[in-house]
């Protein structure tokens, strides 16, 4: 497939690239440094949690009566650094790491995007964006499973769309290309199980495609990957676990009228099972579950992940409603503006929401290239459905934004054209369909 755009040259694409690349790291790793080792360890919640699991899973820790509730990949990626360096180093360590991850899936998002719009400028404000998101730079702070499980879906999609489906490709470059997004996304249920049932989706996409020969062996590739957790806790603990066996609590927890911490759900159960207790819930009020579970999946996609790093004191919404109610006076609008994260708050919702409704508009816009664009909508519905039925938050649909601005950033260019048109400047044309 070759580029349209005949704005920017190969050579300055790849050096704006190369900048955004860098600078991404660095900003990473700069919020990192600033970021407080011991705050993250004390905060109680899931960070704590999987550096110590990840200790004890890379130390030998028997985990034989014990089910660990969560894949084994992220738990390596936070133990190992502590094998060899003390607490605070090895989370510093981590988040270096994750800094490299989330530049990586910059990298990936840049090469999909220009698959699919044939388009240098698309292709760099798709990867500016993920550089420069507020959300996707903090994010590498965290020890939680988000910045590796982005990266190896992102690096998995890349690999399906740039390698796989672009039929120029050589024939040994395309089936290669094929085993390793199979097993990039087998890494990938291995950090988070939700994935796991994702690559039926791509078979059905390869079906429709009449591409017989590559749906086994992705599968395959896949299967194989995947299951190399399964066979490891079969051999060596007494229990035996495909990806995660958190869905059915996930679903409890999505079925119950409050969000439950994991570690009271026993107090919560009482003598009832976590499918049992669902399923009672459930048939007692079927349109009142449907509800919770339509406001809880509204709530998951319209509130951006990534605010509360700025403070949870305030939300953005009660800070605008107060602005109004007071008829933007001056002081109301010092108050606003001074408000402890307001702007870091707006400008990651900005982003959350123009990402959002542009990528919607751009999977229209990009319709007749269903081909490179049906994994990545599959990708978002998949995630979405799933939650549906089982617990969701925010940053459950954190991972689909990449996505949805590789759409977005088509939009944009495009109403960029269309306006420079209607002004009388024809010389950069919108992206074209090919």
């Amino acid at each position: 497939m070759t580029d349209t755009t005949h704005s920017l040259s190969t050579k300055t694409t790849y050096h704006i690239l190369a900048l955004l690349l860098v600078g991404s790291f660095i900003l990473r790793v700069a919020f990192s440094i600033a970021s407080d080792p011991a705050e993250i360890l004390d905060s109680g919640g899931d960070d704590p949690f999987y550096f110590q699991v990840g200790q004890y899973l890379v130390t030998g820790y028997d985990y034989s009566e014990i089910v660990i509730p969560v894949p084994p990949l992220y738990l390596l990626v936070t133990g190992t650094p502590q094998l060899f360096l003390p607490a605070h180093t090895a989370v510093f360590a981590i988040q270096v790491f994750q800094a490299l991850a989330l530049t990586m899936a910059c990298y990936f998002v840049f090469g999909i995007a220009l698959c699919i719009a044939q388009d240098r400028r698309v292709a760099l404000l798709a990867a500016g964006t993920m550089a420069t998101s507020l959300a996707f730079i903090t994010e590498s702070t965290s020890l939680q499973t988000e910045p590796l499980y982005i990266a190896l879906v992102l690096g998995g999609m890349w690999l399906y769309i740039t390698g796989f489906l672009v039929t120029e490709n050589s024939t040994s470059r395309r089936w290669l290309s094929l085993v390793l997004a199979g097993v990039l996304l087998g890494l990938g249920t291995l950090t988070r199980p939700v994935l796991l049932l994702f690559p039926v989706g791509l078979a059905i996409h390869l079906a429709m495609l009449r591409e017989w020969k590559a749906i086994p062996t992705l599968l395959l590739a896949y299967a194989l990957m995947t299951l190399t957790w399964t066979a490891y806790t079969s051999l060596y603990y007494e229990w035996t676990v495909i990806g995660s066996n958190q869905f059915i609590p996930a679903v409890w927890r999505g079925a119950v009228e409050t969000d439950i911490n994991p570690f009271l759900s026993d107090q919560a159960l009482g003598d009832e099972t976590y499918s049992e207790q669902a399923s009672r819930v459930i048939q007692a009020d079927l349109t009142g579950y449907l509800s919770l579970r339509i406001r809880e999946t509204a709530g998951a996609i319209l509130q951006p992940h990534g605010t509360l790093v700025w403070g949870d004191e305030t939300s953005i919404r009660t800070l605008l409603v107060t602005w109004f109610n007071d008829g933007f006076s001056l002081e109301a609008t010092q108050a606003l503006l001074t408000a402890n994260g307001f702007v870091p708050k707006l400008l990651i919702y900005i982003w959350h929401y123009v990402g959002l409704l542009g990528g919607i508009v751009g999977m229209w816009l990009t319709r007749d290239k269903w081909r490179f664009t049906l994994p990545l909508i599959g990708y978002i519905a998949y995630t979405v459905l799933l939650h549906f039925v089982s617990l969701f938050e925010p940053r459950y649909f954190f991972p689909t934004m990449p996505f949805f601005w590789v759409f977005a950033t088509v939009t944009i260019v495009t109403m960029d054209a269309l306006m420079r048109a209607k002004n009388g400047n024809n010389k950069v044309a919108p992206v074209q369909d090919s």
